[in-house]
């Protein structure tokens, strides 16, 4: 926010620039006119295009942009295909923008900036280039191959309501794979405290690409919030889904948590600011 305040006050600065220009010409300037006031220019030094990338990695984005009037503001961002093959951006909130601190004609600017692929759907980046007068110049690196795409797990319904303890319950899970499936397993949760229960085991055969079953369990714990699914595929990459559970009926879930062998801190055992928080080590 600090700096997209920053950006607006440096072109708020530039605009008496161009009216000073105006008015020493002899005749009213045109901005949309590319030839007497071109769009800035953006040269990729590296990389230009990316053959693989693994999911979840940072790319490091490097280029160039001049712009004759000044650069007001630059980004990369991630990159799907719509379903017309044209490029879409996906998330502008992620946009990484780089920090600009001055402004002046005839600027030039090498920057890096860098883009996690986080997402199964990047199929490339964007950088833009903006200038004073919002006119922009964009740069489209292509992603050929994501590499390390964890498993998707999809089940039916995707959480529960407030369930009967010790009552078998039952989901549909479909689990899709870009390599292959090597283990599915699962067992019953609790966010705060973990898994409750030995995981059971369902059988996977032949590592094939997507698998399709109904998941039965018995909610016999009340400290249950939780199913845990955990999935790996053959090449070692694990991922693994909660589906939340609201509640058990007759227990009460507002309750404290009690910890056992835990060792009040020296330097609290006798506070002589009593309304200062307690701190806790094991």
């Amino acid at each position: 926010m600090k700096q997209y305040i920053k950006n607006i006050m440096i072109l708020i600065l530039a605009l008496p620039w161009g009216l000073l220009l105006t008015n020493c010409s002899d005749s009213k300037s045109d901005y949309s006119d590319d030839n007497a006031y071109p769009p800035p220019t953006v040269e990729l030094t590296s990389p230009s295009e990316i053959d693989v990338v693994e999911y979840n990695s940072t790319v490091t984005v490097s280029a160039r942009s001049f712009s004759a009037v000044g650069i007001h503001s630059i980004y990369a961002t991630l990159l799907k295909m719509d379903e017309n093959g044209e490029y879409e951006e996906i998330n502008a909130t992620e946009r990484q923008r780089l920090k600009i601190d001055t402004l002046q004609t005839d600027m030039t600017l090498e920057f890096d900036l860098n883009v996690k692929v986080n997402t199964r759907e990047a199929a490339g980046i964007l950088v833009t280039s903006t200038d004073v007068l919002t006119k922009t110049a964009q740069k489209v690196i292509p992603i050929k191959k994501i590499t390390k795409l964890p498993s998707q797990i999809f089940t039916e319904p995707s959480d529960f309501p407030v369930l009967v303890p010790d009552e078998e319950v039952s989901l549909s899970v479909v689990i899709r794979s870009a390599v292959g499936i090597k283990s599915i397993k699962h067992t019953l949760c609790n966010k705060v405290l973990g898994d409750l229960k030995e995981y059971t085991t369902i059988p996977v055969s032949g590592n094939p690409l997507e698998m399709e079953f109904i998941l039965k369990t018995v909610v016999d714990n009340k400290e249950t919030n939780g199913i845990k699914i955990v999935v790996e595929d053959i090449e070692g990459l694990k991922e693994e889904k909660i589906i939340n559970i609201e509640g058990l009926e007759g227990v009460d879930n507002n309750v404290a948590l009690v910890f056992n062998d835990i060792e009040m801190a020296p330097e609290w055992e006798h506070s002589t600011e009593p309304d200062q928080p307690y701190i806790f080590s094991p």
